[in-house]
């Protein structure tokens, strides 16, 4: 587990009047871990914040920043009216886990990045849009690997609150594009009080096939022929 670090805080500053704000500039390093009694180190981690409270809108922020050397994730806007970017390093956030976490014997590399946008319409509704792509993915585990050097997911859809608990996910279209050769579209929502999910899905492309085909190149055996969607 982790055993020590240094909090370095350069800025911290809270200001009031009838336009309030608040900056922030925090760094944790020097973060030091254990993993089978061997001493480890961590790569830091940093946070940069700066909003405040505008008449009419809200909490705006200007900027909200996490940066570490695996992950990247910047927000900015109203609360709300929000977007967030996203970018992983798969196989630096692989390393630094397995330093302190038991993670199993696999191998994980390749890059992930996206972006979030939460906006509310009303009282009862938040809508989402999410996208994200995934290059260069590779997972190895017992001598079998699957590779895929492109892949991008989207979803468009909304949050449904009822008395401020959310009550709904509704997905009004949610694909999945797997280099180019297994194409899928969704649609349908989630009632949350119930646990009921209905999706209606379809798509293009050997789904079968191409996860059959990656398989057999990397050398997870012969797989009978197979296809379909």
């Amino acid at each position: 587990g982790v055993t020590g670090g240094r909090l370095a805080i350069t800025e911290l500053a809270v200001r009031g009047g009838a336009a309030p704000t608040a900056n922030a500039a925090i760094e944790l390093k020097d973060i030091a871990a254990q993993r089978a009694g061997q001493p480890v180190r961590l790569e830091p981690i940093a946070v940069h914040a700066d909003a405040g409270l505008t008449g009419g809108e809200g909490l705006r922020v200007a900027r909200l920043e996490l940066t570490s050397g695996f992950a990247q994730l910047s927000a900015s806007g109203l609360a709300s009216d929000l977007r967030t970017t996203f970018a992983a390093d798969l196989g630096r956030l692989q390393r630094e886990l397995g330093q302190v976490f038991e993670l199993g014997a696999f191998e994980l590399v390749g890059a992930v990045r996206g972006t979030v946008a939460l906006r509310r319409a009303g009282d009862t509704q938040v809508d989402v849009t999410v996208e994200t792509t995934a290059e260069q993915v590779r997972y190895a585990a017992e001598g079998r690997a699957f590779e895929l050097p492109r892949a991008s997911v989207t979803h468009r859809g909304q949050l449904v609150l009822t008395d401020g608990a959310l009550t709904r996910v509704t997905i009004d279209e949610c694909g999945a594009d797997l280099n180019g050769e297994v194409v899928a579209r969704a649609a349908g929502g989630y009632d949350v009080a119930g646990g009921a999910l209905k999706l209606d899905a379809g798509g293009t492309g050997g789904d079968l096939a191409f996860r059959a085909g990656r398989a057999q190149t990397h050398g997870v055996g012969d797989p009978a022929p197979t296809a379909g969607t």
